[in-house]
């Protein structure tokens, strides 16, 4: 039989020399501890929402006798769950006892406490947990136990919602830019085309200085077409390197 550093008694574990063995088991059953915090939380509402179901929905005596078995099993999880995690948890502090004075010595988070089952399952509160989130007041300690680094997570999702929101609103400037863009500069060439076509007509029609004067204004449609073009350039190379340079926008970018 092969025996875990947590099954051993002091002087067996000692004598076994498994020091370092029993701190890795120790992080392993750490780890281990809120893998079970969260399977009992999904428990927890699960059985809430079956209690729940049962008080609107049951009615009659068969429907009653059925929802009461979805209840005491949604309940039959959660026990077990909880006394899978205080075997766990009994296992943390024998081994954190054992590694104690050594220099694998490991201290148990705060937050990670013995389930007492008589009063620390009651199921969660749903509309709570609905409008404030599990973390905020609820019937269990269980539900503000969150592993180290959760919120790392949740900090990166609001930065990079941010970020896209900031994206998206950026592309729609430049968007509209590039539309009013092409809108002046094909006015701007039309205007141009137009004068041009005007210093072309007959000299019946129109005089020296009338046709001076039209093709001036074509040259200054055309100047004015070319640099609308030179704008929009520079502004895009303006955006593109103040995107580059913001890490979050960037990632938005290209993870879009």
């Amino acid at each position: 039989m092969l025996f875990l550093p947590s099954d051993l008694d002091r002087s067996s574990f000692h004598a076994a020399a498994c020091t370092s063995l029993g701190a890795f088991e120790l992080r392993l059953r750490i780890a281990h501890a809120y893998d079970f915090i969260a399977s009992l939380k999904m428990s927890l509402a699960l059985k809430a929402a079956t209690i729940q179901s049962k008080v609107r929905n049951a009615r009659g005596t068969r429907n009653n006798i059925v929802a009461q078995k979805e209840v005491s099993q949604a309940n039959q999880a959660v026990v077990h769950l909880a006394k899978q995690y205080n075997d766990n948890h009994r296992r943390m502090k024998a081994l954190a006892t054992l590694l104690k004075g050594s220099q694998y010595e490991t201290t148990i988070p705060v937050s990670l406490k013995t389930i007492d089952l008589a009063k620390d399952l009651a199921p969660a509160n749903l509309h709570t947990a609905r409008t404030l989130g599990d973390s905020k007041k609820t019937d269990s300690w269980i539900f503000s136990v969150a592993p180290p680094g959760a919120d790392r997570g949740q900090v990166s999702r609001v930065r990079w919602v941010r970020a896209w929101a900031n994206f998206l609103r950026t592309n729609e400037e430049v968007n509209l830019l590039y539309a009013e863009a092409r809108a002046a500069h094909t006015g701007f060439l039309t205007f141009a085309r137009i004068r041009r076509e005007t210093a072309a007509a007959k000299s019946e029609y129109a005089s020296r200085g009338a046709t001076a004067y039209a093709l001036q204004k074509a040259a200054m449609f055309t100047s004015m077409a070319g640099d609308v073009l030179q704008r929009v350039s520079k502004v895009t190379a303006t955006h593109r390197a103040a995107m580059e340079k913001d890490d979050d926008r960037r990632v938005a970018y290209y993870d879009r």
